[in-house]
């Protein structure tokens, strides 16, 4: 097989893949086929997964050679597997010998069932099933989620046949929220005279379960040094905002966010602060939380997945799927979400694999849902511009952007990318043709993340301005504007997840001189989306015979639009779409 014939334009594909819980021993044993059809599918021939013991691994993977199928075995030394805390591993499988047209074949087991079995993949499934014998030993819920059509075959025993690929469609949180799958979740195992366990009967159980780990309540209990650091924070300082902005300081400057996110932390935090000097999300956050508690700050753990481990369900208390936590702090009537992974994240913010629906704030005598969605930060940029067309025809002006909350944090890791100033002036004037930077200046790029960053533009403007033969058309709102509605299709199936609310405004104005006129400016467009959704206002005016004022305002105050409000959100788009497009005609009288 070269290619799939129900999916031609797939990279491989799922020929097999059949899970099945043995009643009496309580092992998991998977069996998995893939086929690779494209060099775009190779990583298809690795796996990372999640499971809740250590698994014993085997794998071949075939290819055919001058008409003979030679199979390359996997070996011990391409398979990892990592304890990350009491029955929860990362394992990882990597094949070897993968080509266009392998197929690779891998067979793993383990005690108890896993946390998730997927039913639908983003490449196509020709055949999957997931059989859970009854057993009497383990109770645990199942939540069946997605859209693709699942056959029961019997009480816990489902099957699929050519399940199409799930394709990503623009502005999702992630497709794990939307693929079709089953999630378990182990509420107790009860094997007679041997072992008893609970584990998440309700939140407070999963909280006492988070309380009394090792990895988690008791770390935050531990970490003794750090009185003499929070003593000296208090004495140094005399607002609760510098407090607070020195103890993310002190924790910036003592460990390093090694970009895992994790619920445990990873070792001992007074070994990875004395030591390490870098650790996991769980690691870095909950020395923030221990830190602020010893500077009898009162703040809460809030336990989260999130958005690539897909959202939390409301009516099952999950474990498993908790793979973060952040800190909660009420002061002075204003609510703080504290994370300190990130240098460039101003306090108060969380990042955006955060931002993924509800979260649970953890307490001893109260566990209640909290929203992660933005209330009083949000994708906030500003454009002012000046251009002045002179009797030559030639177009000069200033721009000024000034970028704000999650806008700032967007530009500021942007900035970082690029190798110098100079590449990135460079790739402007690419990226719009006929922009020649002459000047540039950038304020507040890391001094102060808290406040927003600053450009400053003068420019010039060559083969702008299109000739329409005795009059000429320039299209002022060019700079950081899209020119292309994201939402093509006609029909949406997964709702539109927007990461928070978005804030944009641009002010142009014009200048022409004496002897020239603009003729016919474009009419004014008030439009908003139903429940205060979003709105969007754009006009035209002359401030005198000289001059015209463009004026474009963006509000997206909602983050989630569900299908049903699709067509609205693509009709605002549209809008906008038409009214950036719109031209400025401008003719000489004589």
């Amino acid at each position: 097989m070269t290619q799939y014939d129900k999916d031609t334009t797939a990279s491989a594909v799922v020929l097999y893949d059949k899970g099945v819980l043995d009643a009496r021993t309580l092992n998991f044993t998977r069996h998995y086929r893939i086929k690779i059809l494209k060099k775009s599918g190779y990583d298809w021939a690795n796996k990372v997964l999640e499971i809740p013991s250590k698994s014993s691994v085997r794998g071949y993977t075939f290819n055919l050679e001058n008409d003979k199928v030679e199979r390359t075995k996997l070996t011990n030394e391409s398979v990892f597997q990592e304890e990350v805390v009491e029955d929860f591993y990362v394992l990882k499988i990597f094949m070897p010998n993968v080509k266009v047209g392998s197929v690779i074949e891998i067979q793993y087991s383990h005690f108890l069932p896993p946390f998730m079995w997927k039913f639908q993949e983003e490449i196509p499934v020709a055949y999957s099933e997931l059989e859970l014998q009854h057993n009497t030993y383990i109770n645990f819920s199942k939540n069946m989620l997605g859209y693709g059509r699942v056959e029961t075959i019997g009480p816990d025993h489902w099957m699929t046949r050519n399940m199409p690929a799930l394709k990503p469609e623009p502005f999702i949180n992630s497709l794990n929220n939307y693929i079709t799958r089953v999630e378990m979740e182990i509420r107790s195992i009860n094997l007679p005279g041997v072992f008893y366990r609970d584990y998440a009967t309700d939140w407070r159980q999963v909280y006492k379960t988070l309380n009394d780990s090792e990895s988690f309540g008791k770390e935050l209990d531990r970490m003794s040094f750090m009185k003499s650091e929070a003593k000296d924070i208090l004495e140094k300082y005399s607002t609760d905002e510098e407090k607070l902005q020195a103890a993310y300081k002190f924790i910036h400057e003592n460990i390093k966010w090694n970009g895992i996110s994790r619920l445990y932390a990873s070792n001992d935090l007074t070994t990875i602060f004395k030591k390490d000097k870098i650790g996991n999300s769980a690691d870095v956050n909950l020395s923030l939380i221990s830190l602020l508690r010893k500077m009898d700050y009162d703040v809460r753990t809030i336990v989260l997945s999130t958005v690539d481990h897909g959202m939390l369900s409301f009516a099952v208390p999950s474990l498993d799927k908790l793979n973060y936590v952040v800190g909660y702090l009420k002061l002075n009537g204003k609510e703080y979400l504290l994370d300190a992974t990130e240098p460039d994240l101003p306090m108060g913010m969380l990042p955006n694999r955060c931002l993924n629906g509800n979260a649970r704030l953890m307490g001893e005598y109260l566990n209640e849902w909290i929203d992660l969605t933005p209330s009083d930060k949000k994708y906030k940029e500003s454009i002012s511009a000046e251009f002045t067309l002179d009797e030559t025809g030639s177009l000069t002006g200033k721009i000024s952007c000034e970028r704000a909350d999650y806008a700032a944090l967007e530009f500021r890791k942007e900035l970082k990318e690029e190798s110098n100033e100079e590449k990135y002036i460079e790739n402007l004037e690419v990226k719009y043709n006929g922009l020649r930077i002459n000047d540039y200046s950038l304020i507040n790029k890391d001094e102060e993340i808290n406040d927003p960053v600053k450009e400053e533009f003068d420019v010039g403007l060559t083969d702008m301005m299109d000739d329409l033969g005795g009059t000429v058309a320039f299209t002022p709102l060019f700079f950081r504007v899209s020119y292309e509605n994201p939402f093509k299709l006609e029909n949406r199936i997964f709702p539109v997840h927007f990461k928070q609310p978005i804030s944009k405004n641009y002010v142009v104005r014009l200048s022409i001189p004496e002897g020239y006129s603009f003729v016919n400016l474009p009419q004014p467009v008030n439009v908003a989306l139903p429940d205060n959704g979003g709105k969007f206002m754009y006009s035209a005016a002359k401030v005198n015979d000289t001059e015209v004022q463009i004026f474009y305002r963006l509000e997206i105050n909602s983050t989630i639009f569900v299908p049903e409000t699709y067509p609205y959100l693509q009709k605002l788009y549209s809008i906008i779409i038409d009214s950036v497009s719109k031209q400025l005609l401008i003719k000489s009288k004589t």
